[in-house]
């Protein structure tokens, strides 16, 4: 068969089915968001009329049972999450990865209908999606940068209809080589258990992150933004990472309520380092000791002293969202999400009673263990013309209180616990 070449924007492609991805065509499209931040001195329009992703692929269908295919994003991210919001603050770019502008990669073959094997960028198993159709709701989420995998995907039709797929990769943020002596696993399970209710559950398990391109990028930041280094533990030992996650959705057969759709769901991940002497990220005390130093609670880990031993660290998020489609052109969206971060046995958050700026100028005394933030979404949108699509919405952030490095910018560089914005999203496709 002759190479079909198609030109695409692929706004959240993947896997429908076992039997791989979705056949040769042709289409084409832009998203391009607008946000307005109310925490800025007298407001500010924040990467407004900023391209948010532009994928481009190429697919070939090798013969009838095998798919080869590549995508390209030149403005896109090595983080699936905060690749896809509209927030860009903490959003790495592409050059932080081995794959630069490749968004996605890989070789599919279905030697059955319900079976499928592919070698492919991997996104993470990551069953808690939002289901709201808005750009914020995932944001306290996470699943983990791309990784080059091994996947299995096999549909199976009783007791009820499911999916299932069984993941061996790289590592977490190992796009292309493998970085560390450990791999990946992951298993993902999803499922249309009665007409109108689906489940889905995943599971996964990186036995080291030492070395991975999000790990060198965390370092990197923390040189950058608080002046603290880590030396090469010279034992190749970074951090092992579990993901478990689960969610419920609702739809389709809800008496009176057609159109609506909604979904709970739980993620947890959890971190260890693996040596109880070398350590590959600072030290919680020389962060929190470093002037000016803004962290990030979904990338920080509470290292020991190094004569101190192991510790575990724990973000736990608790989500739901909802979808309402009134017609075939307007819908209605809601997100609402907690994230509780604990830190082990090592103290990590530290409050502050008053602010110089983004400076602590009254620290709250010894540094606590638990840090919590919340994020809601409200907005709607519609669809303009045949591939065109608008939406408008209102996201808001918060921590549970103030903390002396962790906060969100506010008037005249000034450090505030909640964040505000005002967003629009515009996006365009056409097949």
């Amino acid at each position: 068969m002759g190479l079909k070449k198609v030109l695409s924007l692929l706004i959240g492609w993947g896997v429908s089915s076992a039997g791989g991805y979705a056949q040769a065509g042709s289409k084409l499209g832009v998203t391009v968001d607008c946000y307005h931040t109310f925490n800025v001195f007298r407001g500010s329009t924040q990467d407004c009329a900023r391209l948010q992703s532009l994928k481009l692929s190429l697919v070939e269908d090798l013969s009838s049972e095998v798919k080869a295919y590549v995508g390209f994003d030149p403005v896109g991210s090595p983080d699936p999450i905060r690749g896809n919001s509209a927030m860009r603050d903490g959003r790495p770019e592409g050059s932080a990865s081995a794959l630069g502008i490749v968004d996605k990669l890989g070789i599919t073959w279905s030697p059955r209908s319900n079976l499928a094997l592919s070698v492919q960028t991997f996104e993470g198993v990551f069953p808690t999606k939002t289901i709201s159709g808005l750009a914020t709701g995932d944001l306290l989420r996470s699943s983990g940068w791309k990784q080059l995998a091994f996947v299995i995907g096999y549909d199976i039709a009783l007791p009820f209809p499911m999916q299932v797929q069984f993941v061996g990769g790289n590592g977490e943020g190992e796009s292309l080589a493998n970085l560390d002596p450990q791999q990946y696993f992951g298993f993902l399970w999803d499922a249309k258990v009665i007409p109108g209710l689906s489940a889905s559950l995943g599971i996964s398990l990186d036995g080291n992150d030492f070395g991975s391109e999000e790990a060198a990028y965390i370092n990197k930041n923390y040189t950058a933004n608080c002046g603290v280094t880590v030396a090469d533990n010279g034992k190749r030992l970074g951090h092992s990472t579990q993901r478990l996650g689960a969610q419920l959705t609702f739809g389709e057969a809800l008496h009176g309520m057609q159109g609506l759709t909604f979904a709970i769901g739980g993620h947890r991940y959890q971190a260890r380092n693996l040596s109880k002497s070398a350590r590959s990220q600072p030290l919680a005390s020389d962060l929190l000791a470093a002037t000016g130093c803004r962290l990030d609670p979904g990338q920080i880990f509470a290292e020991p002293a190094v004569d101190a031993g192991e510790n575990t660290m724990q973000r736990s998020v608790a989500s739901g969202s909802l979808h309402y489609q009134i017609s075939d052109r307007y819908f209605v969206g809601l997100d609402y999400s907690a994230r509780t971060v604990t830190s082990g046995d090592v103290g990590m958050f530290s409050s502050c009673q008053a602010f110089s700026g983004t400076l602590c100028t009254q620290p709250g005394g010894t540094a606590g263990k638990k840090l919590g933030e919340t994020l809601w979404a409200v907005g709607g949108g519609m669809t303009l013309s045949q591939g065109l699509q608008l939406s408008v919405e209102y996201a808001k952030r918060s921590y549970d209180q103030k903390y002396s490095q962790f906060y969100y910018s506010g008037p005249r560089d000034t450090a505030i616990p909640e964040s505000e914005q005002m967003g629009m999203r515009l996006s365009y496709g056409v097949k």
